[in-house]
């Protein structure tokens, strides 16, 4: 286990890199922002073999992040399911993917979500550990597939149990984002759950073995 220092050295790192990404995504243009979506999801298209009806987490992209608009679209086309993340408590960082239909609102981080759910439990919602593939937001990846997502731990929380459970591999998760979004380092949190792939504007890389 890391000591305080330790922590600390890596807490900075990664809160500096969060700020150097979130800027040179910000510094794109709408031209280069739409060339890059689309370009992502003409190589989902491409690389990751999915059946009709295959149930897909995906997020609804809100700020700089890789527009998802594109990979929508291309799910729509090929039949699939789309499941999206919703808080359900802010206060634990504890969501659920809900189908996407009907109308959306506004959570209180700004990002857009299904306005009429069931409740927990009920028909509509899916434990994320049945869905077939999730697709992730980020702001930095390692080359062993350390994902720096936005620092809440949402989604490092949902899927904890890929980390606890190794046989367990199930969904794959394939994170989107822009080529420069890759760097050579990333000091990991003991809560860290890996991608297995990433998919940028460039490439596709994978980073273990997994099923798609």
């Amino acid at each position: 286990m890391p000591g305080v220092d330790a922590h600390e050295s890596i807490t900075r790192v990664r809160h500096q890199l969060r700020g150097e990404m979130r800027r040179r995504r910000r510094a794109l243009s709408s031209s280069e922002r739409n060339r890059a979506a689309q370009a992502v999801a003409e190589r989902i298209a491409q690389g990751v073999r999915l059946a009709h009806g295959a149930r897909v987490g995906a997020y609804l992209s809100a700020g700089s992040e890789l527009d998802t608009r594109p990979l929508l679209d291309l799910a729509q086309r090929r039949g699939w399911q789309i499941f999206v993340p919703v808080v359900v408590d802010a206060r634990t960082a504890r969501m659920r993917f809900a189908p996407l239909r009907g109308a959306l609102r506004l959570n209180r981080f700004g990002i857009a979500e299904p306005a009429i759910v069931a409740a927990p439990g009920d028909a509509g919602w899916i434990a994320p550990r049945w869905l077939d593939v999730v697709f992730l937001p980020l702001l930095a990846v390692g080359p062993r597939g350390e994902r720096l997502g936005s620092g809440a731990g949402f989604y490092d929380r949902a899927f904890a149990y890929r980390r606890l459970r190794s046989t367990w591999g199930k969904p794959p998760l394939i994170g989107l984002a822009h080529d420069f979004q890759r760097v050579a380092a990333l000091p990991r949190a003991p809560w860290d759950v890996p991608l297995d792939r990433l998919i940028t504007d460039r490439d596709i890389y994978r980073f273990r073995s997994a099923p798609a």
